[in-house]
């Protein structure tokens, strides 16, 4: 009988080492940037996206924003409470083929390239308050 439990205990560990590697290699890591990323090359060459119109970085690596604050550059996963209501996926995305931490380095060189074009909004006739035109 000794013997029927060691071959059985043989057979059923054997059976579990062959299957766990199995449910380990299934697993995927997911690195990256956000689903919504295009896929043709973007996920291997694009590391930033600068926002101009707001001075603001995201680090699609490391999901986090970087933004001045004072005279300093923070970093962190969410948005200072100013931008809060900010529509980011409306602004204008310029993507930085940038390999580094900190693109805000490079900052002034950004804002001097990528200026916010204000749009000019036509003037406003004021409306005639009970004054008298004369006609010639």
């Amino acid at each position: 009988m000794g013997t029927r439990k060691i071959v059985m205990s043989s057979v059923v560990l054997w059976f579990l080492l062959s299957i766990i590697p199995l449910s380990c290699s299934t697993q995927k890591k997911v690195d990256g940037p956000p689903p919504w990323a295009p896929a043709h090359g973007y996920r291997a060459q694009v590391r930033h996206i600068y926002f101009p119109e707001y001075n603001i970085y995201f680090d699609l690596k490391r999901n986090v924003y970087m933004f001045m604050s004072g005279d300093n550059w923070v970093v962190g996963v969410n948005l200072p409470p100013h931008l809060a209501k900010a529509n980011l996926k409306r602004a204008a995305k310029i993507e930085l083929e940038l390999n580094i931490d900190d693109p805000y380095r490079f900052n002034a060189d950004h804002k001097g390239k990528y200026k916010v074009q204000v749009k000019a909004t036509p003037e406003k006739k004021k409306p005639n308050k009970g004054k008298k035109i004369k006609y010639n």
